[in-house]
């Protein structure tokens, strides 16, 4: 490619159908989303013990599935989505886009069009987003005695 065919072509914007829906979905479309989860949802920390069954779920379900992550998420947990979609043979990116402004911190989706009506997990998967009951403190023999 010459360079006044470069400098054309990035004068003339981006060649993307629909850039906006894809920065929104963290680089696909719409119909082609089969399940997203917000930011607080990819961060919850009973959704994420339970992620290695969600994947599996989805790639019995579907072929060619990709697993789209924001980069907003903390690298440790971006590292551990990556390591449980590898595990299981779904292609894993992290999305840094400077224009995106998606709300999802991860998105699944295939290479065709699903036109799925609910795509939400916390919809698809409501156990998996209750919080855990916490133990009670044991109270020590000093508190026993003199609280």
């Amino acid at each position: 490619m010459t360079l006044d065919k470069k400098i054309q072509q990035m004068a003339a914007g981006e060649h993307r159908l629909d850039p906006d829906q894809q920065r929104h979905y963290l680089g696909t479309f719409a119909e082609r989303v089969v399940l997203l989860g917000t930011i607080a949802d990819a961060q919850h920390p009973v959704f994420i013990k339970n992620l290695d069954t969600v994947l599996q779920d989805y790639h019995r379900k579907y072929a060619h599935l990709h697993l789209k992550l924001s980069a907003r998420l903390d690298n440790a947990l971006e590292i551990s989505y990556l390591k449980a979609a590898q595990a299981i043979g779904i292609q894993a990116t992290v999305v840094d886009e400077d224009k995106a402004q998606s709300p999802y911190g991860f998105v699944l989706h295939t290479d065709k069009a699903e036109q799925l009506s609910e795509i939400e997990v916390q919809e698809l998967y409501p156990d998996y987003f209750v919080d855990e009951p916490t133990q009670p403190t044991k109270k020590s023999l000093w508190k026993k005695l003199f609280g």
